[in-house]
């Protein structure tokens, strides 16, 4: 039996530059705190704002989300936002990812996700059943991590700062994630502006 090709695909707000310099001096900090045994640390050139995560999508159903993406930058202006504080999910007590938070427009992101889940669903997409929590991916923590790692990694985390960075999410993006035994390889396959 022939299987339709896929492809692991989500979409994103990247970041500018500024953003992602000062995500890499906060892991610097962070990494210094678990002796890189209890996390595997995100690129910061691979730091991004998921918006939706599709997972397995065929091929040709890429065009429907491209135009989804396409419609729903067209209602929305830039969005500013600023970082914010460190957190974990799904709390500090069993750390299984350390993220980032974020700031600033929050109710217009959230907007701007809930119109672009609609318009997913209306092509015949399946809407994520989490609420949408904005974020940036920092670490995965491993499940054999060793327990003073990890209660190191908290301390850390209260105490590491960094500048709250400004800056405007100015188009969506389309991204494609290649799983592979190291690290997953995003590939941008399609990117439209928000309206000036």
């Amino acid at each position: 039996m022939v299987t339709p090709e896929t492809a692991r695909l989500f979409i994103v707000a990247e970041l500018p530059t500024a953003a992602m310099e000062e995500l890499a001096k906060l892991q610097a900090q962070l990494k210094k705190a678990s002796a890189n045994r209890a996390a595997r640390w995100v690129s910061p050139d691979n730091i991004h704002l998921t918006i939706s995560f599709l997972d397995e999508v065929v091929l040709s159903r890429i065009d429907s989300v491209k135009n989804a993406i396409r419609l729903t930058a067209g209602e929305f202006s830039f969005i500013d936002l600023t970082l914010k504080g460190i957190g974990a999910f799904p709390n500090f007590l069993q750390p299984r990812v350390l993220w980032a938070g974020l700031g600033g427009d929050i109710t217009k992101l959230a907007a701007l996700q809930k119109h672009l889940e609609a318009r997913l669903s209306q092509a015949g997409f399946i809407s994520e059943k989490r609420a949408f929590r904005p974020h940036l991916t920092l670490a995965r923590l491993h499940n054999e991590s060793i327990p003073n790692d990890k209660r190191r990694l908290e301390a850390s985390a209260g105490k590491a700062t960094f500048t709250a960075q400004t800056f405007s999410v100015t188009s969506i993006s389309l991204m494609q994630s290649r799983l592979t035994p190291s690290v997953p390889i995003y590939t941008r396959l399609f990117s439209t502006s928000l309206r000036a």
